[in-house]
């Protein structure tokens, strides 16, 4: 495909003639079933390390985040206010939650939360989503959860000193590759069925609810499979219980992590019921409940990410809403996010898989800068695209002409250059005035190299200027 370079022509008295250029949204209302955590983290910070708003426990659990990890508007639940964690195993990045408070759970604990595994199925290796694991060889580990996506293996466990006692399901069933699941694991001590010779409550009930629905093992280590329950015989889930951190996005503080987005993390001090498991995911999921339940019917296959090759304008006013138009690829349905907060992207009618039409608005509180901005799909994330956020009113190309001239400043104008081409921006000027003309092309991703002229109604050079160093090779 044939791209046009991309300009923008920003004057601050006036300007001239070129030549050459280019939450999970959280609601408090009905959360019954949230509202017994006895650890929630939301999420919802823009930065900085997470919270624990749970009012049910015993105290604030202390959260701390090891490696600076990305927030982003969420991708869970969109339309609202609500953000999420995006954890990245190159940098490290887990969430851990103190070990001596109330995530320590002798008799019974379910963790709930929405995750997104960005592995993809053909992945060889194993990946911690949390666990309460001793780095010691898992001894003791209270409870835990990793999957390993090549072998179909979502695993959760505890060790109680003597060995790990497993209850196996399929990866694909439970959380799959680049797809939104709300995820509640249940872990309490109760007296096994059937196969367990004895009637003592030495045994760990083990379920998992994918959507708030239960999912029947594949297998068990240590125990039995009946129904849709997992249990493993004779061990104490006191005996599983240390002061090591509960992880999120990791097996153990320094190992398996998993790359993945993650939102309303909940630790309760029960095991929850089917009913409970249904009605959280009703509350967290909120409007999305369908569409996300629908992800969970469709076929694994590749990801077809979105591309982004042209946006117009490339710049949106502080305090306005900008009407911007996405060129690429794959763009049918996207989202456009940023990751400052303030900057929100609405999409309009009009939009197909070729192009995205979004209306974006500025919070007059945003910095002036030049921030990143993705197109989001079910497919992925897309490359990102630079726009300028300022208090500068962006003209489309062609609006000041010989007749009609800028009059008043500041002003931009922008739009496309091809090979040789000159662009004039004809703006009213007076005896004395002093001009400050800039264009911004590289510093937007364009690879044109720009000539800047000033010159007079009647063509008369009065001031020119060649690529600089200091503005990145624009002018």
């Amino acid at each position: 495909m044939s791209v046009l370079p991309q300009l923008r022509f920003l004057l601050a008295t006036a300007i001239l003639c070129l030549t050459s250029v280019a939450s999970l949204a959280s609601t408090t209302v009905a959360a019954e079933v949230r509202d017994r955590a006895v650890v929630r983290l939301r999420l919802d910070e823009s930065s900085g390390t997470p919270t624990d708003t749970a009012t049910a426990g015993k105290a604030p659990d202390t959260v701390t985040l090891p490696a600076v990890a990305t927030s982003s508007v969420s991708v869970f639940v969109p339309g609202g206010d609500g953000r999420c964690l995006l954890l990245d195993p190159a940098s490290r990045q887990q969430i851990s939650i103190d070990g001596k408070g109330d995530a320590s759970r002798p008799d019974a604990v379910t963790i709930s939360g929405f995750f997104a595994s960005l592995h993809p199925l053909s992945d060889a290796d194993f990946h911690g989503l949390f666990a309460k694991r001793n780095g010691n060889n898992g001894s003791p580990t209270n409870y835990g959860i990793n999957f390993h996506p090549a072998s179909d293996n979502f695993q959760l466990y505890v060790h109680d000193g003597s060995a790990y006692k497993v209850i196996n399901y399929s990866v694909k069933a439970a959380i799959g590759y680049r797809r939104r699941v709300h995820l509640s694991a249940a872990f309490d001590q109760a007296d096994a069925p059937g196969a367990d010779a004895d009637a003592d409550m030495d045994d760990i009930r083990v379920r998992l609810f994918v959507n708030g629905a239960p999912l029947a093992p594949s297998k068990a280590t240590g125990g039995f499979v009946e129904g849709a329950v997992g249990w493993i015989t004779d061990t104490s889930l006191a005996r599983c219980v240390s002061e090591t951190p509960l992880t999120i996005g990791s097996s153990f503080t320094d190992g398996e992590f998993t790359r993945m987005f993650c939102d309303d993390i909940c630790v309760f001090a029960e095991a929850l019921s089917d009913a409970d498991a249904a009605a959280l995911f009703a509350e967290a999921a909120g409007a999305a409940a369908a569409e996300i339940k629908a992800e969970q019917g469709l076929p694994e296959t590749p990801a077809v990410l979105p591309r982004i090759t042209q946006i117009s304008p490339h710049a949106a006013e502080i305090g306005r809403t900008t009407r911007i138009t996405v060129n690429g690829t794959q763009l049918a349905s996207a989202r456009l996010l940023s990751d400052i907060p303030g900057i929100t992207a609405t999409a309009v009618e009009g939009s197909n898989n070729d192009v995205g039409l979004y209306d974006v608005t500025v919070d007059p509180a945003v910095t002036p800068g030049r921030y990143l901005v993705r197109c989001v799909t079910a497919g992925g994330v897309s490359n990102p695209a630079v726009v300028s956020i300022d208090r500068v009113p962006t003209m489309p190309d062609g609006t000041f002409t010989e007749a009609a001239p800028a009059a008043t400043f500041p002003v931009a104008t922008a739009g496309q250059i091809n090979g040789t081409e000159q662009k004039r921006i004809w703006f009213r000027g007076a005896a004395g005035q002093k001009i400050v003309a800039e264009v911004e092309a590289r510093r937007i991703g364009s690879m044109v190299d720009p000539v800047l002229e000033i010159r007079s109604q009647s063509g008369g050079p009065l001031a020119i200027q060649w690529q600089q160093f200091e503005l990145q090779g624009d002018a």
